[in-house]
């Protein structure tokens, strides 16, 4: 059957799908479509037009990227308010730390931040989580910068660089620490993540007889770990 075009200013006759992203209203129509629309629309007071669907077998987050792509947050949203606990762990990671939602996927997924690879995961609602061991190494790092008084101890390429110092056993969080305590006017804005690598090496080394290079040995891992996956697969 076609569906028929209606009209309602009752807005209490429809419910947010509990899939959709963010918009609070509660009744018996379910929204696959246009929830904020109906939000603005209950806020001015106006008519809102309808019609009624028969049951998609896509689901709700396919459905609305044929009208809109989705947002990370969108994503996060809609799986969280479901109850996943991996997306769960994710919102109270970045509500704590203020890291980028899309760092926190991967370094909560075991990897180094920006990595992009759990990306696909998070928004097919299969996300897990991984190796915890550098994502809680990281927020410990993140916390003592900013009682340190500095601010941008969140920022994204500053967080890609840190993750990425910590996969090496040469890096000592206990050591790094210490620095930070002893030199956190030395602390800079970088434009990159290799700016923040130079410069953690720099504050890691300062006052110290053993110099590590850091941001070398990284680079010579990362780029070891790059062919043998390529190797792998």
């Amino acid at each position: 059957m076609k569906p028929e075009l209606k009209q309602t200013n009752n807005y209490n006759l429809f419910e947010l799908h509990r899939h959709n992203r963010d918009v609070k209203n509660i009744g018996p129509l379910v929204v696959t479509d246009g929830h904020h629309r109906l939000a603005a629309a209950e806020s001015l007071g106006i008519t809102v037009w309808y019609t009624l669907a028969d049951k998609s077998e896509m689901t709700i987050q396919e459905e609305q990227r044929t009208v809109r792509p989705w947002s990370l947050s969108d994503y996060l949203a809609s799986y969280y308010r479901n109850g996943l606990p991996a997306y769960a762990a994710v919102k109270r990671y970045v509500d704590e730390t203020g890291i980028a939602l899309q760092d926190a996927i991967s370094l909560l997924g075991g990897e180094s931040a920006g990595s992009h690879n759990k990306v696909s995961q998070f928004k097919s609602g299969t996300y897990t989580l991984g190796d915890q061991n550098r994502a809680n190494a990281v927020k410990n790092i993140i916390f003592h910068m900013k009682i340190c008084g500095i601010a941008f101890a969140s920022s994204s390429y500053f967080v890609q660089a840190l993750s990425r110092m910590l996969w090496l056993e040469e890096f000592s969080v206990r050591r790094f620490k210490e620095k930070i305590s002893s030199h956190a006017a030395l602390f800079e804005k970088q434009p990159n993540m290799g700016g923040y690598m130079e410069e953690i090496e720099k504050i890691y080394n300062r006052q110290s007889k053993d110099k590590v290079p850091l941001t070398f040995i990284a680079e010579e891992r990362s780029r070891k770990r790059q062919e043998s996956f390529g190797k792998n697969k």
